[in-house]
C-alpha cells in the first residue's frame, strides 16, 4: 500500500484509534478499585479537614476511625436514619432530590 495515500492515512488513523482506546479502556477498568479507594480517603481527608484535623491522604483512615466516634444519618423531619451509614451519603444525589415536606421554611 503507498504511504502517502489517503486510504493509508485514514487506516493509520482508524488502527490508531482503536489500539488507543482499547488501552485506555483497559486502564481504566483495572484502576477501577484503586480509584474507589482513593475517592473513599480523599472524602475521609475532607471530613477531618473539616474539624480542623489535617492528614495526609494515606493517613486519613487511621485518624478517621479515632477521630470520629459515631456516624448520624437524618432523616428530614430530623430524626436518625438507623437504615443509612452517614460515610456512603452521596451528597450530590441527595442534594438534587425534591424533598416532599409538611416543614415550613419560614414561619
Amino acid at each position: 500500500m503507498d504511504r502517502n495515500s489517503n486510504g493509508y492515512t485514514f487506516l493509520f488513523a482508524a488502527i490508531m484509534v482503536i489500539v488507543v482506546g482499547a488501552l485506555l479502556a483497559f486502564a481504566a477498568t483495572s484502576l477501577k478499585d484503586l480509584q474507589d479507594e482513593n475517592v473513599k480517603k480523599e472524602k475521609m481527608q475532607n471530613i477531618l479537614a473539616s474539624v480542623g484535623v489535617v492528614v495526609e491522604r494515606e493517613q486519613a483512615p487511621s485518624q478517621f476511625t479515632s477521630v470520629i466516634k459515631e456516624q448520624l444519618a437524618l432523616k428530614i423531619d430530623g430524626s436518625v436514619d438507623e437504615t443509612t451509614k452517614a460515610f456512603e451519603i452521596d451528597l450530590k444525589n441527595e442534594l438534587s432530590k425534591k424533598w416532599k415536606t409538611n416543614v415550613s421554611l419560614f414561619m
